[in-house]
């Protein structure tokens, strides 16, 4: 796979020791991209904090046949990661992804990403909890940098501003470079 041949070059040229997928897994626009991605972070031995949302059984055209081939092959992007972290945006997600069989409830991170820019952030204090948790684990990577990859839209209320504001306190929490 050329995707996956380029990643293992990127990886090693940028010194890469974690990689955390913005939905690329959940609901992928591109297939082999997403394979390239499961095999890359299995043959490399790279830890996957997979942030996740808009999944596969959600859609109406994968509840039909429970058998079938594209189904396993969605199901085997979420799930296919050897080290992962799975991360979601809120506990109706988590909830789905226990009811699906995919991952376990204890093993499963809720992180909030949406929020009424207008008010200052208030999170209840389980997600103060998740979210300090997922932090931690961010620190306790031992590497250089931390490389931030998203595949999103850049329309308003995606707010990519604020991305790259979080990747700035990222980088002052964990004292190493934001990429």
């Amino acid at each position: 796979m050329k995707s996956k041949k380029k990643l293992h070059i990127w990886a090693k040229k940028n010194k890469l020791d974690v990689i955390i997928p913005e939905n690329t897994q959940s609901l992928p626009a591109n297939l082999a991209l997403g394979l390239a991605l499961v095999d890359f972070a299995n043959e490399s031995g790279i830890q996957v904090i997979n942030h996740m949302h808009d999944f596969y059984f959600e859609r109406i055209w994968f509840q039909a046949d429970e058998s079938s081939n594209l189904r396993k092959l969605y199901r085997h992007l979420v799930t296919g990661f050897n080290i992962q972290t799975p991360v979601v945006i809120n506990t109706e997600q988590k909830e789905k992804l226990v009811k699906q069989g995919l991952f376990k409830e204890e093993d499963i991170f809720v992180v909030p990403n949406l929020r009424k820019f207008e008010n200052k952030p208030s999170h209840t204090t389980e997600e103060k909890e998740m979210i300090d948790a997922l932090k931690n684990k961010i620190r306790g990577q031992d590497t250089d940098a931390i490389i931030l990859g998203s595949m999103v839209r850049p329309v308003k209320r995606k707010n990519l501003i604020l991305a790259v504001k979080i990747a700035a306190r990222v980088s002052k929490l964990t004292g190493k470079k934001v990429k």
